[in-house]
């Protein structure tokens, strides 16, 4: 009877979690590209989880709605934007580059995890349409070129 009491709570109680995270937002919505990025932005997940509200896509989105929207909302109720830096979310995803635009129209500077040098990588070739681009046009230069 305990643990049947103990499920039920748990479930309200996530249920309600749900509910505040949906229209208050997160501490951080992780953004990546499932093309490379996916296991790194899972790691992520579950390491931030342990203390803070997280938004991580294929946990918080419902089937069949509208993702565009969604992302939109959720990306400028976050307090936090985290990108997982890899090639394709530098170079090749259109979906990590939107959500660091929502993200920085709102006036708020992302968090961009450098995974494997990618970023330095990506930045010899930048793409104006992708994030490669977006940080090329962002990024300040030092006296000595760095």
């Amino acid at each position: 009877m305990f643990r049947v009491l103990s499920d039920i709570f748990r479930y309200c109680f996530g249920f309600l979690e749900r509910i505040a995270n949906a229209l208050f937002g997160h501490d951080f919505f992780i953004a990546y590209s499932r093309n490379d990025g996916a296991g790194y932005a899972e790691s992520l997940d579950a390491a931030l989880s342990e203390g803070f509200s997280v938004h991580f896509d294929s946990r918080d989105y419902p089937v069949g709605n509208d993702l565009g929207l969604l992302s939109k909302i959720r990306v400028r109720n976050s307090r936090h934007l985290v990108i997982v830096a890899t090639p394709d979310a530098l170079t090749g995803s259109t979906w990590v580059k939107i959500e660091n635009e929502q993200f920085v129209a709102a006036k708020k500077p992302p968090f961009i995890v450098d995974v494997d040098g990618a970023v330095e990588e990506a930045l010899h070739l930048p793409k104006s349409d992708k994030l490669s681009g977006w940080i090329e046009s962002t990024r300040t230069r030092q006296d000595d070129g760095s």
